[in-house]
């Protein structure tokens, strides 16, 4: 009769001194090790966590009078996101030396010169001669000679000129505006080379007997007066005329 309601009053006590410690270990056990407190980190000994595990197992009254104490030699070091590479002292890598590509060329005196051209010369004649024009061609290399002293160093190539005689009627200009053209075509098929100047002086010499006429004007200008859609003896006197 005066046992069930003890038993009930004991299950309530047991009931609320349980509750009491979940209260007490959830407000005032500090957090474990390597966790944050109010942004200041702490570490626990072991006889910290020991006194907290004691503390939960005795009695609520023990609980105040536990103190943590952080360890002096434990601080918290921020980790970086990314890993900083430390240089080997003894792994430092030398610049291989390459050999150099500049070219050094001697300290020249210039003046202007040219030189025979005997390896363009037949071509050019083959040229002419496969248009149909009856002339003698000689090819010079206009440019400058590298004065060392009292000798030449090299000689230095700007253009290549084409000197050519004909024997003809000169009283025709219009026929002979024609072979001026004619010419210059028959030129310009001239295999490429690169160690070659480029095309410099066309110098025409029309003879007939004692008398002469010059028609003299560089490839450029020729094509250019073509380009406008000059022919004929208009090409002719644009370019200079007759000398």
């Amino acid at each position: 009769m005066f046992r069930r309601p003890f038993i009930w009053i004991s299950l309530l006590m047991l009931g609320l001194f349980m509750a009491g410690l979940l209260y007490l270990r959830s407000n005032l056990t500090p957090p474990l090790m390597g966790d944050y407190w109010t942004g200041t980190a702490v570490v626990l000994t072991n006889a910290s966590v020991s006194q907290t595990i004691d503390a939960e197992r005795t009695a609520a009254a023990i609980i105040p009078t536990l103190t943590f104490t952080p360890s002096p030699t434990a601080t918290a070091t921020p980790l970086s996101s990314t890993p900083t590479a430390t240089p080997s002292p003894t792994g430092t890598a030398s610049p291989t030396p390459t050999a150099s590509s500049t070219v050094s060329y001697p300290t020249c005196a210039w003046a202007w010169a040219r030189q025979d051209a005997p390896e363009v010369t037949p071509l050019a004649q083959a040229a002419l001669d496969a248009a149909g024009i009856d002339a003698v061609v000689q090819v010079e290399f206009y440019g400058e000679n590298c004065l060392q002293g009292n000798s030449v160093a090299y000689f230095a190539a700007m253009t290549t000129d084409f000197y050519l005689t004909l024997e003809t009627d000169l009283a025709d200009r219009q026929a002979l505006a024609a072979l001026v053209e004619q010419a210059y075509a028959a030129l310009l098929t001239l295999p490429d080379d690169p160690n070659r100047a480029r095309l410099g002086y066309l110098d025409m010499v029309f003879n007939q007997g004692s008398a002469s006429l010059r028609f003299r004007a560089m490839f450029d200008e020729i094509e250019r007066y073509r380009d406008d859609g000059l022919s004929g003896v208009a090409l002719v006197e644009a370019a200079g005329g007759w000398r």
